[in-house]
């Protein structure tokens, strides 16, 4: 049988600051103007939060293109992985690792992050229950299998406590992520039937090919945590995108969700240099 790695979860440390701001300011000094600003965020930016030892940085820059250059000093370039219009890099210090998050002004990720830390520095109690539920999932090592080959068990099952947290919060923007969590994958399965399929009967079949296809993708819109909408896009001919469906969810029918939805679609497919087109 493999081994599974395994993770600790440590006491709060004090140079964790000192990581973020050197890493901070290598970043300024190698963009430069490009960099609108830089946020430490994740567990080791929570004073007193038990956390692995990553530092996760938030960088917010004027063109998403211009982070690349990061490559030049030692950051690995990910992809956006599961948030369209967010680039992730990560690099390994003789202190520790860094993930660091790469998005273009307004993004939802920084708006959530902020949220999230920000209740955690403000509130003794949800801070003390997040640290652990952390600890008793490093506890088991099987959480750190990743799941289909992307995630560890242990950041999806984090999941839940997070959005309480934001709901606590009042956290409620706009967000668009791919499906990648059990939840999305229920919900876009349950709009798509209930919006285009229920009415023939005949349910989307969720093991369709387009589901593990690379050229197409599948996301699903939030509004604070609740899943209102979801798309289908597929990547066809050269420079074109197809949109095969975009089905809002019936509470939020008739309130702009479809709208926004559209229009980060064609930014995000834009960036990529293709053309939304509807099917």
């Amino acid at each position: 049988m493999p081994q599974i790695k395994s993770i600790s979860v440590k006491p709060y440390n004090s140079e964790w600051l000192k990581q973020f701001d050197y890493e901070a300011q290598l970043i300024q000094s190698h963009l430069n103007t490009h960099v609108i600003t830089i946020h430490h965020i994740g567990s080791t930016s929570v004073a007193d939060l038990a956390a692995k030892e990553d530092i996760d940085i938030c960088l917010v820059i004027d063109n998403l293109k211009n982070s690349l250059a990061l490559t030049n000093i030692g950051y690995i370039f990910k992809g956006e992985i599961n948030l369209p219009l967010r680039y992730f890099f990560s690099k390994n210090t003789p202190f520790s690792k860094v993930n660091l998050h790469v998005v273009e002004a307004d993004h939802h990720f920084l708006t959530l992050n902020l949220c999230f830390r920000d209740y955690l520095k403000t509130n003794d109690d949800a801070r003390l229950a997040y640290q652990q539920l952390k600890t008793t999932l490093a506890n088991n090592p099987y959480n750190f299998e990743r799941i289909e080959g992307r995630f560890p068990r242990y950041t999806l099952e984090k999941h839940a406590f997070i959005n309480t947290i934001l709901d606590q919060a009042g956290y409620d923007s706009f967000g668009i992520a791919r499906c990648t969590h059990y939840r999305e994958w229920e919900a876009y399965y349950r709009i798509r039937n209930g919006q285009a399929t229920a009415p023939t009967s005949i349910p989307w079949d969720p093991n369709h090919p387009s589901i593990k296809d690379p050229n197409h993708f599948h996301f699903v819109l939030l509004h604070g945590t609740i899943i209102t909408a979801i798309a289908h896009v597929d990547y066809g001919e050269a420079h074109k995108a197809m949109l095969r469906a975009l089905f809002v969810d019936t509470p939020f029918i008739g309130k702009g969700h479809d709208d926004y939805m559209l229009a980060f679609l064609k930014r995000w497919a834009a960036h990529h240099r293709h053309e939304i087109f509807k099917s």
